[in-house]
């Protein structure tokens, strides 16, 4: 894991999570492939309730590793 997904992952675990999701979005800026980004970026948007962003980016991680269990079922999460 690059430092700036360290670093993003441990604000959002510390409940700073626009901030984290500023870099997150930074990450996929640079390499708009990146699993981790695409997943906690969506997961983000979900606990904040916004859910046609969620579920965009976590189909986006699911595409990226459609074997992902983590992923597909917060995707479900966010189509309801």
């Amino acid at each position: 894991m690059n430092v700036q997904l360290r670093d993003a992952l441990a604000l959002h675990e510390s409940g700073r999570i626009a901030e984290a999701m500023a870099i997150y979005r930074n990450i996929l800026a640079a390499q708009p492939r990146q699993f981790d980004a695409h997943y906690l970026l969506g997961f983000a948007h979900l606990q904040r309730g916004e859910l046609a962003d969620a579920e965009r980016l976590l189909r986006g991680a699911t595409e990226i590793d459609p074997v992902s269990i983590i992923a597909l079922a917060r995707h479900a999460m966010a189509l309801g």
